[in-house]
């Protein structure tokens, strides 16, 4: 998984040391404004670039999973973005380098050269060509859990707002972050429009799509907070660069913000995804690529209050970990996850515990197991809701739209 900067430079992500050049480097390069694997055609100063590139620009501040394989017999190069080959290069014969396998930057004309200005994560390699069918289960994304109402992205930084079943996923683009459940049908209630202009998808109030092009219903929101449930207000932003966004975020991330839509239910489902024999990871949001789904671990709260703690996203280097510390016990904070009952309902039916576990030898997971699924148990994180609620009720005297 790399994660690319808006600094417009030729950058690597790994590469193998030659004498005086890189055997193979997959990185950026900046005069194309593309994704690209190959190697120049010698180990010698000066020497001409032989590659296979990507068909669109990345997406700054996203990550992607990229793959390059080098197929001898074939005499090919190609690149993988997120799972799908997207370029080639034939009559290429590659010389053999000796060096170290590099992280983070290229070698040319003897000097260490393209370093990565972006983040790093999951780096393989392996000999053999690995086949189309093993890159794209290696560069998807796990599926989120239905009946929730999501923000999605594909590879060129295109977000749109919908819901979360696995069947109106639009190709192309995976889960990124949660924004609440929908509302039941009701008073108070209203339909938020898909539209696209271009290339860009966005969210709109109505009907017509402001006279733009309409793909459907994302889903619906309350025009005003009820009174016996938590919402959390949608914001319908702009990131300047030509694409739509929602954000539960009142300053869209700093972006700017166009309108609030309306308010979703403030709980989120909280899933465990895995990527076999590296890491693990529990959230709300969407799980890197490569990691699995393993089932849903109950609904948390979006907005704090009594008798809730929080439930954050941390690393503790290449490991994923949960935690209800906000600093992360020291470690590097990656996401707040919303927040957890710090005690067991009267009902025991209506939560389930989460453990942390140890898996060997330095992976944390959390199992709603009280064993820990036959591994280390670490310590325990709260109770996540076993469902949550949708309809909401209001006062007689509602108050004033906030969307109108």
């Amino acid at each position: 998984m790399y994660e690319i900067k808006p600094d417009d430079k030729d950058a690597t992500v790994v590469s193998q040391d030659g004498d005086r050049n890189s055997g193979y480097a997959l990185g950026y390069r900046a005069d194309i404004k593309r994704w690209v694997f190959g190697s120049s055609t010698s180990d010698t100063d000066g020497a001409a670039k032989a590659y296979a590139a990507s068909v669109t620009a990345p997406a700054v501040n996203q990550w992607a999973s990229l793959a390059g394989v080098y197929d001898y017999p074939a005499r090919q190069l190609r690149l993988y973005v997120d799972g799908q080959l997207v370029g080639t290069r034939n009559n290429v014969v590659l010389w053999k380098a000796t060096g170290k396998m590099v992280i983070g930057r290229g070698k040319a004309d003897g000097a260490a050269t393209a370093f990565f200005p972006g983040s790093v994560d999951e780096i393989r390699a392996g000999e053999g060509v690995a086949t189309d069918a093993v890159l794209t289960d290696r560069g998807s994304f796990g599926a989120p859990i239905a009946g929730q109402l999501g923000s999605f992205v594909n590879s060129a930084g295109d977000h749109y707002t919908g819901p979360t079943n696995a069947n109106t996923i639009r190709p192309g683009y995976h889960f990124e972050s949660a924004l609440g459940l929908p509302a039941s049908p009701g008073a108070n209630t209203r339909t938020l429009y898909a539209c696209a202009t271009g290339g860009d998808g966005f969210t709109s109030l109505q009907a017509d799509c402001e006279g733009q092009t309409k793909i459907g219903t994302a889903g619906l929101v309350f025009t005003q907070q009820p009174n016996n449930i938590p919402t959390v207000a949608l914001y319908r932003c702009n990131n300047g660069a030509g694409d739509h966004f929602e954000s539960r975020d009142a300053t869209c991330g700093g972006k700017t913000v166009e309108s609030q839509l309306g308010y979703t239910v403030g709980y989120a489902a909280i899933a465990r995804y895995a990527n076999p024999g590296f890491d693990h990871v529990t959230t709300i949001d969407g799980a890197p690529a490569a990691f699995k789904n393993e089932g849903l671990q109950g609904y948390v709260s979006l907005v704090a209050g009594a008798g809730l703690q929080p439930f954050m996203s941390c690393r503790n280097g290449s490991d994923s970990f949960a935690s209800n510390d906000t600093a992360c016990e020291g470690k590097t904070v990656v996401s707040a996850q919303g927040f957890v009952l710090a005690q067991a309902p009267a009902d025991p039916a209506a939560a389930k515990q989460l453990t942390r576990c140890t898996v060997p030898p330095a992976d944390s997971m959390v199992s709603l197991a009280a064993d820990c699924e036959g591994v280390a148990v670490d310590k325990a994180l709260g109770y996540a809701r076993v469902d949550a609620p949708t309809g909401g009720e209001f006062q007689t005297d509602p108050g004033t739209d906030p969307t109108s």
